[in-house]
């Protein structure tokens, strides 16, 4: 069996062969064309539907193909419209996912924030967060969308609307591979938060316009990590960063790599309270370390402990080497390690790429009923359900409890 630095020296190899370009979507969306002869004629609609990027395809701890990529669904009338159904297609017309009601509300979100959304306002905009799961063995190059939507009974715009069925759009699907790389922390009860996974997280729910032209998705893949000890993740109150059990773990370097950025100086947040002193972009991450680990690869580490940062700009590491102090920095409101792989080397600006892990322990998944006050004081209410199991070249789903050699 292959070593966990063997694993990562070849995945970096390959990786700086193939020379990551950066993410951008290749989506074949449609235009309008001269009329052809005996060919149907164009139709107007209320909306009009794009991507955020081509799909990224990641194998997850649940052994399926997990492919990500949101919908931009922006709608140029005055009046408010609704999404009623997205079916996902083969390029063969295969239906590979099927989204209606509720659970399309659920994913709707604003074009920066969290939903849940019904309605797409008049003349305004939504990302749909698209988590389309698919066996490991049913490889697609290419899927199609067929999307139904409806305006208010009362429209007075309903004769300018020439179909409610919006077929497309057309999307590549990234053939890129995941990078595999080692995990940066250590020991048991890791908590998988705002991770990859059925229902929208935080982190899907960035999306940053640049340079005005296009979005850049900067977390998709990311994960913040909070350690469950007894049954929570704090002890007491959880009022003081040295209540929570992750506070001042060790953060290592997940690849061999060069430091191209440190951040050092801010002062930890209070838990559970408004994140104060966010005066610049670069404020968000808190003291943070990026490692550029091949060409088109950067692994960014952020929220540490001011000045237990143990690396400089320009110094060679390995995987495996300690970087810094788990904290409570930056954008924070508790204390926990945000971690993930970029094309470029700003956590802002540049987009996540999918990452899975060499080797790790699965213990199970946060009991669900705790899912939605696990960060609130109560003693030890955090039940992990499901059968411990040994994990090679995934990446922990969201809500997941692991454990880290």
């Amino acid at each position: 069996m292959p070593t966990r630095r063997s694993m990562i020296q070849a995945t970096s190899a390959a990786v700086a062969v193939a020379a990551f370009a950066p993410l951008a979507s290749h989506a074949r969306q449609a235009t309008p064309q001269p009329a052809t002869p005996g060919a149907a004629p164009p139709l107007t609609t209320a909306i009009i539907v794009s991507a955020t990027n081509d799909p990224l395809r990641v194998v997850g701890s649940d052994g399926m193909d997990h492919l990500e990529y949101d919908l931009i669904v922006t709608n140029a009338f005055p009046e408010p419209v609704t999404i009623t159904l997205i079916e996902v297609l083969g390029a063969d017309g295969q239906l590979l996912q099927q989204v209606e009601g509720d659970a399309i509300t659920g994913i709707t979100q604003p074009l920066l924030g969290l939903g849940p959304m019904e309605q797409i306002p008049g003349s305004g905009a939504v990302g749909v967060v698209m988590d389309l799961i698919v066996p490991p063995d049913d490889v697609h190059e290419r899927i199609d969308h067929r999307i139904t939507y409806q305006r208010p009974a009362d429209s007075t715009l309903a004769s300018l609307t020439g179909s409610l069925v919006i077929e497309g759009p057309l999307l590549a699907v990234d053939p890129r591979p995941a990078v595999v790389i080692a995990p940066p922390l250590h020991g048991s009860g890791w908590l998988t938060f705002s991770g990859v996974g059925s229902s929208p997280s935080l982190h899907r729910s960035i999306r940053l316009a640049v340079d005005g032209l296009a979005y850049a998705k900067s977390e998709t893949f990311a994960i913040d990590w909070l350690q469950i000890t007894d049954g929570g993740v704090f002890e007491g109150d959880g009022g003081r960063n040295d209540q929570w059990h992750c506070y001042g773990a060790e953060v290592t370097s997940a690849t061999d790599g060069t430091v191209v950025s440190v951040r050092n100086g801010m002062p930890d947040q209070t838990p559970n309270a408004p994140p104060e002193n966010l005066l610049e972009a670069t404020d968000y991450g808190g003291n943070q370390v990026t490692v550029q680990m091949a060409d088109g690869v950067w692994a960014f580490y952020g929220h540490l402990i001011a000045d237990s940062l143990a690396v400089e700009v320009g110094e060679t590491v390995v995987a495996g080497q300690m970087l810094g102090l788990l904290g409570n920095s930056g954008n924070s409101t508790a204390p926990h390690l945000h971690f993930g792989l970029l094309d470029g080397p700003d956590p802002l600006a540049n987009n996540s790429l999918p990452m899975v892990f060499d080797a790790y322990t699965l213990i199970g998944d946060l009991d669900e009923a705790a899912r939605g006050d696990f960060l609130a004081p109560r003693g030890s209410a955090s039940v992990i359900v499901g059968t411990t199991r040994q994990e090679q070249g995934t990446l922990p789903l969201n809500w997941t409890v692991t454990e880290f050699d």
